[in-house]
């Protein structure tokens, strides 16, 4: 019986390291897919919302006609399609981010690690005692994060900053070519003359 005990012993010491292994494998999967849909976000983010704003500036200079009038209304059309899609391509992404971190974080609880549960609370430090991971922490471990949030996380932006930031810049994009699109028009109908003091209304 003895003998028993010690080789089921020796057989389940192989089984739980193959399971770790298994787990931070999946874990660096998770923080390379991670990585990438971050990456690949703010790519197509910062390429659309950056070439958005130049094609604003450009037709924002032009000279007044109908051929002006119809290339910023056609532009525009392009322009406000290309950035509700990257708005949406962000969004997609955060989804599966938020699940990445999701899954990051049940791992970390099974190996004893806590890098991404300390950030999911810092970030949002304010409704940490609604936040499931802040609820399994220890006392002790409660404390010496909240030293670590006196030090530095005070600084750090909450949960919704990336969302505002993509939402408003779509927002404000789209917001300003429709303004142009109509300022092209009754400049060329001859509503509005934009001379060399701004722009005033004819009549």
């Amino acid at each position: 019986m003895r003998r028993f005990v010690r080789r089921g012993e020796r057989q389940a010491a192989p089984g739980l390291r193959a399971s770790r292994e298994a787990l931070l494998a999946e874990y660096q999967a998770c923080e390379d897919a991670e990585g990438s849909d971050v990456f690949r976000g703010w790519q197509v983010v910062s390429i659309v919302y950056g070439a958005a704003f130049a094609g604003l500036v450009f037709l924002v200079t032009a000279n007044p006609g109908l051929a002006t009038s119809v290339a910023t209304t056609g532009i525009a059309l392009v322009a406000i399609g290309m950035v509700a899609g990257a708005r949406w391509i962000v969004k997609r992404a955060s989804f599966s981010i938020s699940r990445t971190w999701m899954r990051m974080r049940d791992i970390e609880w099974h190996l004893g690690m806590r890098k991404n549960i300390y950030l999911s609370i810092l970030a949002d430090w304010g409704n940490r005692a609604t936040n499931p991971d802040w609820q399994r922490l220890p006392d002790e471990e409660k404390a010496l994060l909240g030293c670590h949030y006196s030090d530095c996380g005070r600084g750090m932006p909450g949960p919704k900053a990336t969302p505002l930031v993509v939402d408003w810049g779509a927002y404000l994009l789209c917001a300003s070519w429709l303004l142009l699109i109509a300022w092209r028009w009754l400049e060329y109908k001859g509503v509005l003359d934009s001379g060399p003091i701004g722009i005033r209304i004819v009549g």
